[in-house]
């Protein structure tokens, strides 16, 4: 079942845009591409508060590392790549 949406002014003029420029082939695919982005981003948040929620009963747990704040962001760094500062 298709349902009609109305979109505030600022966002047509977006979703016009995209279209304008060849991004997208209608507002239609805009919007539906917005709505994709946003189930992904509700999964990403679902999934760290999940992790969140695991690492903290592994503290609970007393399974926790003794580091100090500095050891863990240059774990972190050398993890996913960033320079040590």
């Amino acid at each position: 079942m298709a349902d009609l949406i109305e979109l505030p002014d600022d966002m047509a003029l977006f979703a016009k845009a995209q279209v304008a420029r060849g991004d997208y082939a209608t507002v239609t695919d805009v919007v539906r591409e917005a709505f994709e982005l946003l189930r992904d981003r509700q999964r990403r948040i679902l999934e760290l508060r999940a992790a969140l929620d695991q690492g903290i009963a592994q503290l609970d747990g007393d399974q926790g590392i003794r580091a100090t704040s500095r050891q863990l962001m240059d774990d972190v760094r050398s993890r996913v790549g960033i320079p040590r500062t």
